[in-house]
C-alpha cells in the first residue's frame, strides 16, 4: 500500500508497500518510483509531481492514480456494513479520497499532455 515502505508498516489490515508496488512495475518494463505521499497536503503533492518531472521530462504514458483515504477506526470502517457506518466515514472518503485524485491528476496534466 502507499501507506507502507520497506522499512515502515503502517497499515495491518492491508499489505503491500510502495516499494513492491515500484518494483513489479519495472519488472513490468514500466519506470515505479516508489514515493511516499500524504495526499491530503497539497505540498507533498506538488514535491511527488516535481519529482516524476525530474524522472520523467519526457512526458507519462499512464499515470496510477488511486490512493485511497481510510477511514478510522479500521475495524469500523472494515467490519460494519456501509448502511450502519457514520456519515463522517463517507465523508472522509469522498472528501479527502476523490479530492486527491482530482489534485494529483490536475497537477500532472502537463506531463500527460506530452
Amino acid at each position: 500500500t502507499g501507506r507502507s515502505s520497506a522499512t515502515k508498516r503502517t497499515e495491518v489490515l492491508l499489505s503491500g508497500s510502495v516499494d513492491e508496488t515500484a518494483a513489479q512495475a519495472c519488472r513490468k518494463g514500466g519506470a515505479g518510483i516508489a514515493a511516499y505521499v500524504d495526499h491530503t497536503l497539497d505540498g507533498e503533492v506538488r514535491k511527488f509531481v516535481d519529482l516524476l518531472r525530474e524522472h520523467h521530462a519526457d512526458g507519462l504514458d499512464l499515470l496510477v492514480n488511486n490512493a485511497f483515504f481510510m477511514p478510522k477506526p479500521d475495524g469500523l470502517f472494515f467490519a460494519t456494513p456501509l448502511w450502519q457506518q457514520p456519515c463522517r466515514l463517507f465523508d472522509e472518503q469522498f472528501c479527502i479520497g476523490a479530492r486527491n485524485h482530482v489534485v494529483l491528476t490536475l497537477s500532472c496534466r502537463q506531463l500527460l499532455e506530452k
